[in-house]
């Protein structure tokens, strides 16, 4: 099939326009309190802000040494704007009217601290049954990641949230209708990887999409 593929620009949340100020401070090797820091202190700062300042894309609480855990999936999703248009498009699938056939896809690479939250949200707001969404973890049995592949190929999971494992070794065209990349890394082969789960011979569509969320004035820009 063909690709359609979006990439929005989203506006950070409170949260991470606060922290993205004591994340430059570690990348200009000050210590969030503004504090100058030694050159032995300034090459460990550098690498951390480097480190966090594409966790935070994702979400702030990725970055646990700045942020407190999130109260529940519903502060979670909003001060995370990628998960929060993620959520938005997987309701716009399931409201459609062929939702019934074609799923989505969401890929969260390494940050993988809060996909409980994510499938909370997806039951609890967006109205997906529990057994409607799949996560295949880091450390996954061969058997039970069939399992789950053959669900989403055959209706019964409509939300597949994936972290590192998902990129390859695992066929998604049957039914699927849009990737999420919430987490794109710094090598393109891993959104390469991503992108032919679902885009591959065999998808019966004639088009299928591809969203990669994009954060203003963030690191995403090193990216893309």
């Amino acid at each position: 099939p063909d690709e359609v593929k979006l990439t929005p620009q989203l506006k950070m949340s409170p949260k991470q326009l606060e922290l993205k100020v004591k994340i430059d401070y570690l990348l200009d090797w000050k210590w969030p309190t503004g504090a100058q820091l030694s050159k032995e202190e300034a090459m460990w700062a550098e690498l951390k802000g480097s480190t966090y300042s594409k966790a935070y894309t994702f979400s702030p609480f990725e970055v646990k040494e700045f942020m407190d855990p999130p109260k529940d999936a519903m502060e979670f999703v909003k001060e995370s704007p990628k998960v929060d248009i993620a959520m938005e498009a997987a309701r716009l699938v399931k409201n459609h009217k062929m939702a019934w056939t074609y799923w989505v896809v969401m890929y969260v690479a390494k940050y993988v601290s809060h996909t409980d939250l994510m499938v909370d949200y997806l039951v609890n707001n967006v109205w997906f049954k529990k057994e409607e969404v799949g996560v295949i973890k880091g450390g996954i049995k061969d058997e039970e990641k069939e399992l789950i592949k053959d669900k989403f190929n055959s209706w019964k999971i409509k939300v597949l949230i994936g972290w590192d494992n998902i990129k390859e070794g695992i066929d998604l065209q049957m039914n699927g209708v849009l990737s999420i990349n919430l987490a794109p890394w710094w090598n393109p082969a891993e959104l390469i990887q991503f992108w032919w789960r679902v885009r591959r011979q065999g998808n019966p569509l004639n088009y299928v999409g591809m969203m990669i969320p994009l954060l203003e004035n963030s690191g995403d820009i090193g990216i893309f």
